[in-house]
């Protein structure tokens, strides 16, 4: 693990479960670790691979493949155009259902356009008082 370890660095010091490798080309990985699971981010599928069998030799690994999920965010890859899109619709179905609010509807305003609102005059607060 020395030659891995040496080359780990933490990528955020508030954060101890993001870490970043640079190989010897310079190409960048970030790795998050979340419970027991690791999440390899990279443009290189490559060092994303080498990286992956580096870490096998001393973890126990299973490869699940493309993320398709992760802290209720989905992720949905076009791998050919290298986009990855991210979406919480799922999330915000489900607090929608949780409050009780799906079958809500929007109500629309008619409001004229030309009027200009203005700012009411507001009391100045002594916050030393507080």
């Amino acid at each position: 693990m020395s030659s891995i370890s040496r080359r780990l660095s933490m990528a955020f010091n508030r954060d101890k479960c993001v870490f970043t490798c640079i190989d010897t080309n310079s190409h960048l990985i970030i790795i998050v670790v979340y419970i027991d699971n690791f999440l390899f981010i990279s443009k290189f599928l490559k060092f994303i691979k080498s990286f992956k069998l580096q870490m096998s030799s001393y973890f126990k690994m299973k490869d699940l493949g493309l993320t398709k999920w992760i802290l209720q965010i989905e992720l949905n890859h076009n791998v050919p155009s290298s986009i990855t899109m991210l979406s919480q619709f799922q999330y915000i179905k489900k607090i929608i259902k949780y409050h009780r609010i799906a079958d809500s509807w929007s109500v629309k305003m008619s409001i004229d356009l030309n009027i200009s609102l203005s700012l009411l005059a507001m009391p100045k607060i002594s916050v030393t008082k507080y």
